[in-house]
């Protein structure tokens, strides 16, 4: 198992704290994610992970599909990449997603969106199969 999932409580703390009103509390999460984070793909990678099982429950049974858990993950993310900006942006659009260490990630977007490449292919099928099944179900 790699850090984003066995860490996710304390990861999920640090992507609140970018969210946060506190001005403490959000210099404390900015300041870490500058110090200790090496790579925004050790968050982004547990954060579509995440999501896409859900997903791909979802697909298998509707009712176990947890919109308040994917409204979660999403905030998560937007404040990860409102966080990271263009850097972020350009390397999702840069970086292969078969290249991530997460071989869970890479099965299931194979799965889901086999002919995504790039971690942006993923998000952008992600996103709008997520708009797609929120207005159909």
């Amino acid at each position: 198992m790699l850090p984003g999932e066995i860490f996710h409580v304390p990861m999920f703390m640090v992507l609140d704290g970018l969210k946060s009103d506190d001005p403490q509390v959000l210099r404390t999460s900015e300041t870490w994610m500058r110090c200790n984070l090496r790579s925004y793909f050790r968050m982004v990678d547990p954060l579509l992970r995440r999501v896409m099982e859900i997903l791909s429950q979802s697909k298998k049974n509707p009712k176990l599909r947890d919109l308040s858990l994917i409204h979660y993950y999403i905030s998560s993310a937007t404040s990860l990449f409102r966080f990271g900006g263009q850097g972020l942006s350009k390397a999702c659009q840069s970086s292969e997603i078969r290249k991530s260490p997460n071989s869970q990630l890479v099965a299931r977007a194979e799965e889901l969106f086999p002919e995504a490449v790039t971690y942006l292919d993923v998000l952008t099928e992600l996103l709008t199969t997520l708009v797609i099944c929120r207005e159909s179900c």
